[in-house]
């Protein structure tokens, strides 16, 4: 099985002599599950299967998600209030940026296989309440992994510019790399 990971072109050159590294797991429900299946540690790797119909999707929901959910996410770091994130807009945090898709192999997923749900819904309070339909899923396996993913295991398989747009639109373009 082959799995995907999206990296920022500003960390590419560290990724790619030091290998991908885990990251702090911000989300309370995402840790919580995770731990139940046995990681030790509040860091991970997300990846996705790559033997998907729908990865071009996934890049855009994905780089979606750094540039609306992260940062609404990242919100509630400081405070200890709800925020109605219906009254906040459509906003987009971030400016034009390059993106590379990184195909892993050779990796044993040993925390098991996860349905990845992002989606707008009622709650308020939550970020995803007024996110745009376009970058919904339902069906998206993610995987995750607990130490560093060596350089010799992944390739860089594209490259995806994104362009920020003052409307709150992303526009993307993909390049085989």
């Amino acid at each position: 099985m082959d799995y995907l990971h999206l990296a920022r072109k500003k960390n590419i050159k560290s990724i790619l002599k030091h290998g991908i590294l885990p990251s702090y797991v911000n989300l309370e429900h995402h840790w919580e599950t995770f731990k139940r299946h046995g990681l030790a540690n509040r860091q991970c790797i997300y990846t996705w299967q790559g033997e998907t119909y729908n990865n071009s999707k996934f890049i855009r929901d994905m780089v979606y998600t750094k540039f609306f959910i992260h940062p609404r996410n990242h919100m509630y770091d400081d405070i200890d209030y709800e925020i109605d994130f219906t009254k906040m807009g459509g906003e987009i945090f971030g400016d034009n940026e390059t993106f590379f898709l990184l195909k892993i192999s050779d990796l044993d997923m040993k925390f098991g296989d996860w349905t990845h749900v992002q989606e707008p819904h009622d709650d308020r309070w939550g970020t995803t309440v007024i996110m745009e339909d376009k970058y919904a899923h339902d069906d998206k396996i993610i995987s995750i992994a607990d130490s560093v993913i060596k350089p010799s295991q992944f390739n860089i398989v594209e490259e995806i510019r994104v362009r920020t747009y003052k409307n709150n639109q992303l526009g993307f373009s993909h390049s085989k790399y």
